[in-house]
């Protein structure tokens, strides 16, 4: 027997599986004083400066709860109202990971706005403006909402609620905020930083602090941490990402990962998981808490989460309601999964990070599946040396330029009724089109200063081609705030809009996306712009209903800008995102895990908020789990 088992051991360490852990839960790889290749002495200035950091474990950020990862089949596993199936189930292994315990709340993005604008509120008011939710997502034609237009967001009856009226672009620079009020706090608590008291040209960032670009508001407050390097005199340094102190960044969840925490599918030693066996967060095909249940005495009766009860019925009737809201709830309220998490089937439906095409489930990788990767690298001077950040807000003058040529020629239409029926534009003007047909006209003398204004951006950006790129934004500024600074309904439209093409704001580091020509010798990817792969379904076109002989040769699929006949192919872009799980507008059908929609990045609702996640890195267990 003992022969057996010492043959079993020497194939296994044959096979690559000699340094796993779970055959010796006392295996150490290296050890904190010494190195076990060179036995040089770690943490001793004699012995020229190697460190090694004692690291326990990274431990979740604020408002986290780790999320320990495994297998899942990804899609709707259950037929839909339509008989359809557009998410055939696909076995994907998802990397343990963190996301918020839940969503985002109306507290926490007053906050954010807060400090926007003790940073930047003097100088850059459009910041602001742009980090504000739409509260006009609450409107209906036909229903009593202006309370909620003008108290949901402010009114402290609502701190806990969902923050709703945020488009995908605004909930991904929330979460790049918020890495940097972590990581700054961190900092703070450690008394190496004071809080930043308002430099809109020296905010505080992860980034530019590790890269020597923040100017400390605490004197001599960098210098904490020892330094074993005998060429430093002082012995000591500032934090670097290797001593593990700063938390890695917080971001929107992929889909693969939203789904796989939303269903709460662990204790694989009682359950042998081979298939999911859930289609809700919660175990079964009901809506409601059991009448025998043991474990919810209370809430017997009551829905697992916040979505319509039936026709016309939000809440159930007075005396025996079974939801505490008609709209969303406090974000703590109901039920959370075996995760900890709540509301993953109701209240709000959730932003996640990737770019939506209907067959992404089945065209994509088997472990961290995501669409929508943009490859990109930090600029640098020719010395190799990081560029200075930027300490100016900037614009996308391209997207400022197509909005105004866009607004010009809508407005002109629709007052002299020349648009024809078939004259469509291209898919990714869709909804801005919409949205300016509520201007009803316009003045020669806003059109004048409309004019002026696109006059400015061609100034500017021929400034950007000469690689003035400084001379640029401050031509276009000023003239942006000249241009607000003129009444009249256009021009106010305009001048809101225009911030939604905002691309930097001060105290970030300066990004570009890789080229192909720097890439030739990589065989993993070539390109920056991955969010278009394996496009190509003719499915998911205006043609999936015609013959072959029908389908142009050359049909675009999602090709921004493209259309044949002038007729639009889809209305699926590289700026659809896809929207998880239910909200307290749908029927219990939308909780399901599996179920995805997809919106226009720029666009927000009164029923989709998001929460955040955060990379788990190094060890996929949970810390102390055996």
């Amino acid at each position: 027997m003992k022969k057996k088992c010492l043959h079993f051991l020497i194939l296994l360490s044959a096979l690559g599986f000699s340094g796993c852990s779970l055959f010796n839960k006392n295996a150490k790889f290296s050890s904190n004083k010494e190195s076990n290749a060179t036995k040089i002495k770690y943490n001793n200035k004699k012995n020229g400066g190697f460190d090694r950091i004692s690291f326990k474990g990274q431990k979740p950020g604020p408002g986290l709860v780790m999320i320990e990862g495994g297998f899942l089949v990804m899609g709707r596993t259950q037929e839909n109202t339509l008989y359809e199936d557009p998410t055939q189930g696909r076995k994907v292994t998802i990397p343990s990971f963190y996301m918020d315990q839940t969503e985002v709340t109306n507290q926490h993005w007053r906050d954010y706005v807060t400090w926007l604008n003790r940073i930047y509120g003097k100088d850059y008011p459009e910041v602001i403006k742009n980090a504000l939710p739409d509260t006009l997502v609450w409107r209906e034609v036909d229903e009593f909402n202006e309370p909620l237009v003008e108290y949901y967001f402010r009114y402290p009856a609502y701190n806990d609620y969902p923050v709703v009226g945020v488009s995908w672009l605004q909930a991904v620079n929330y979460a790049k905020w918020r890495t940097d009020r972590v990581n700054e706090t961190i900092l703070f608590k450690k008394g190496i930083l004071d809080i930043n008291p308002g430099d809109p040209n020296n905010p505080f960032t992860t980034e530019t602090y590790l890269n020597g670009q923040y100017e400390l508001h605490k004197k001599g407050g960098s210098d904490k941490v020892i330094d074993y390097n005998p060429n430093n005199t002082t012995g000591k340094r500032k934090v670097r990402i290797d001593d593990g102190v700063f938390l890695p960044e917080y971001r929107l969840p992929t889909e693969a990962e939203w789904e796989y925490a939303a269903l709460g599918l662990q204790d694989g030693k009682k359950k042998a998981i081979s298939v999911n066996e859930r289609i809700f967060p919660w175990d079964g095909f009901e809506v409601r808490v059991p009448s025998d249940s043991k474990k919810y005495k209370k809430l017997r009766g009551s829905l697992y989460d916040t979505f319509v009860v039936g026709r016309g019925n939000y809440m159930g009737r007075a005396g025996n309601l079974v939801s505490t809201s008609v709209i969303t709830t406090a974000v703590y309220d109901g039920i959370p999964n075996e995760f900890g998490l709540y509301h993953m089937a109701g209240n709000v439906s959730e932003w996640v990070l990737d770019v939506y095409r209907p067959n992404s489930v089945q065209d994509l990788s088997e472990v961290g599946t995501y669409r929508g990767n943009v490859f990109q690298t930090k600029i640098l001077d020719p010395s190799g040396k990081v560029v200075d950040k930027y300490d100016i807000v900037t614009f996308d003058l391209d997207a400022v330029k197509k909005y105004i040529n866009l607004f010009v020629n809508v407005i002109k239409n629709q007052k002299n009724k020349k648009q024809k029926k078939g004259d469509t534009a291209p898919e990714e003007d869709v909804f801005t089109i919409s949205s300016i047909r509520g201007i009803s006209n316009m003045s020669e003398e806003e059109e004048k200063q409309i004019l002026s204004l696109l006059a400015a951006i061609e100034e500017a950006q021929k400034l950007l081609r000469e690689r003035k790129e400084r001379e640029s934004n401050e031509l276009f500024l000023n003239a942006y705030n000249e241009f607000r600074s003129v009444e009249g309904d256009a021009i106010v439209k305009v001048a809101n809009d225009i911030t939604k093409y905002i691309s930097h704001v001060p105290g970030y580091l300066k990004y570009r996306n890789v080229t192909s020509e720097e890439n030739l010798n990589r065989y993993n990817y070539r390109y920056s712009d991955y969010s278009d792969v394996f496009d190509g379904d003719v499915e998911s076109s205006t043609y999936f209903n015609k013959t072959q002989d029908e389908i142009p040769s050359d049909l675009p699929m999602y090709q921004n800008g493209t259309q044949i006949n002038n007729n639009l192919t889809s209305l699926v872009t590289k700026r659809s995102r896809v929207v998880k799980g239910g909200s307290w507008k749908d029927r219990a059908f939308w909780g399901q895990s599996g179920s995805r929609r997809f919106l226009d990045e720029t666009q927000s609702s009164s029923s989709i908020g998001f929460r955040c996640a955060m990379s788990r890195l190094g060890s996929q267990k949970k810390d102390g789990k055996k």
